[in-house]
Parts: C-alpha cells; sequence; structure tokens
C-alpha cells in the first residue's frame, strides 16, 4: 500500500475562466508564455487531450478528410476520438513551422531522442506552461490556482453539464464512462 501511486484527483475550472484566456491580451505575455497559453487551450479544445498526450501527439493521428483526431493514450490503453475543430486547427497552424518530425506541436525537438530525454523534456515543459497558468489564474481574477491537466477536467465538466451522453464524452477523453 505504500508503493501505490495515489488516484489522480480531478482538477477543473469554470468554463467562464476558458472564455477569459481566450479573451485574454497575449501581448503581455511572452512568446513562449503565449505558447504555453496555446497548448493549454489546445487540450481543451481537442477533447480534453492529457497533458502527456498532447506531447506526443502526430500528424498521423489527425484525419484531415474526416475531421477527426484519433489518438492512443499514452498512459491507458484507450484511444480518444474528437473533432478537428476550428480552435485546435488555428494553434496547430500557428505552430506548424516550429514543430520537429511528425509532432503536431513543438515541445519535443531533435535534441529529444531517447525516452528518458523526452520526459525530462515533458516534466519541465509542464512546469513552465503551469507557471504561466498561475500568471494567467491572477489575470482572469481566478480565485484558484490550476494547471494544464485542469483543461481535461474543465472539457469532460462541460460536456457533460450540456447533457452530451458520458459515453461519448469518454470517447472524445479517451477515458471510461466511469
Amino acid at each position: 500500500p505504500y508503493m501505490q501511486k495515489e488516484d489522480a484527483k480531478p482538477q477543473t475550472i469554470a468554463y467562464e475562466y476558458i472564455t477569459k484566456i481566450e479573451q485574454l491580451d497575449k501581448t503581455q505575455f511572452s512568446e513562449k508564455e503565449q505558447f504555453h497559453i496555446d497548448v493549454f487551450l489546445f487540450s481543451f479544445y481537442a477533447g480534453g487531450m492529457a497533458p502527456i498526450d498532447v506531447c506526443y501527439l502526430t500528424w498521423s493521428s489527425i484525419s484531415i478528410s474526416d475531421n477527426i483526431i484519433d489518438y492512443e493514450r499514452i498512459k491507458f490503453p484507450k484511444s480518444g476520438v474528437t473533432p478537428f475543430n476550428d480552435g485546435v486547427k488555428e494553434i496547430i497552424e500557428k505552430h506548424r513551422n516550429k514543430c520537429y518530425s511528425n509532432f503536431v506541436l513543438p515541445i519535443l525537438s531533435h535534441k529529444h531522442k531517447t525516452e528518458v530525454q523526452q520526459r525530462g523534456r515533458i516534466k519541465r515543459f509542464q512546469y513552465e506552461l503551469n507557471k504561466t497558468l498561475k500568471r494567467v489564474a491572477k489575470l482572469i481574477d481566478c480565485n484558484k490556482d490550476f494547471t494544464w491537466y485542469a483543461a481535461r477536467g474543465t472539457f469532460i465538466t462541460k460536456m457533460l453539464d450540456e447533457d452530451f451522453h458520458p459515453i461519448a464524452v469518454a470517447k472524445f477523453a479517451g477515458n471510461s464512462p466511469n
């Protein structure tokens, strides 16, 4: 029991804060911080895609003709299938020319050849992104700090609040209905 990992607690913010983040004047942020905000919103727009899945997302997971993203989850043996919507398209196009190899977003580069290097990069990237989100929380008058993972929880909560069937939401997020 001492070795078992604790269950992750779902993290959400009110949908109104997503709207405030979308409307935020991003010129007050550095280029790197603006990218952090884009990646957070990408996670939300892409069906609540988990941070690790965003980092490893490749073009082979995107079917432009079918207008979907169909990807295999990294942490769990499940697939996520979500619409390739305008929010996702806009962020991808904004950063497309900076990407390495077949990756959809420029998070990993040619320097991250091994799994250890990739995981280290993702851990550092996540830390920096969460630091940016602390600043964002203050600017949008959100009374609690939130992390990148809140994009996932907020998407799932928003869909359920809008009476989408739990099985459909689970399919988007690559989750089980539970």
